[in-house]
């Protein structure tokens, strides 16, 4: 695996260099490949790198693009994922915060990227110990994703592991016995 993403790195920046000598620096297209890299940094254990890369992607979007932007929120949606990689769980959290609240505000709260964006904040939330807040994330995104079943199964066993580390055993037991009013 590491030599595929070794190769993916390679390829990643290689099209950022031909963007940026086509197009010149400062474009969606350099940023949304700054976005990339920074994913594959992270899958390559390369954390500081990884959060190096989004940031950079990030600023570069809210010049281009403004602060309200769909590509904006996907962009701190992944910066809070590497924040919480990276034992860095407040800040996770805030950027989180921030990619939920324009996914709403952009997408409306039924949206797909609202699920999304709700199942990461309840993984940092879990990871901070604010297990009921984080519960009560992960339904939420379980009754927007009730219209895309496959998704609903994953919302679903997220919230059963918070709920088995909260302690709701009787919860629990009535989730695994009745599976189908999850879906």
């Amino acid at each position: 695996r590491q030599g595929k993403l070794t190769e993916a790195e390679e390829m990643i920046r290689l099209a950022a260099g031909m963007q940026e000598r086509l197009l010149g620096r400062e474009t969606a297209a350099i940023a949304e490949t700054l976005g990339n890299l920074g994913v594959v940094l992270a899958q390559q254990d390369r954390p500081a790198e990884a959060e190096a890369a989004i940031r950079d992607a990030l600023a570069l979007q809210e010049k281009l693009l403004g602060r309200e932007h769909v590509d904006v929120a996907r962009s701190l949606k992944k910066l809070g994922a590497i924040l919480q990689q990276n034992g860095k769980p407040t800040e996770a959290e805030n950027c989180l915060r921030a990619a939920l609240a324009l996914n709403r505000k952009l997408l409306g709260n039924q949206h797909p990227e609202v699920a999304s964006s709700l199942q990461l904040l309840a993984v940092a939330l879990v990871g901070q110990g604010h297990n009921n807040e984080a519960e009560a994330s992960y339904r939420e995104a379980i009754a927007i994703r009730q219209q895309m079943p496959a998704a609903a199964a994953r919302s679903s066993a997220s919230l059963v592991a918070a709920l088995e580390q909260q302690g709701s055993l009787a919860e629990l037991d009535r989730m695994l016995l009745r599976p189908l009013d999850f879906m």
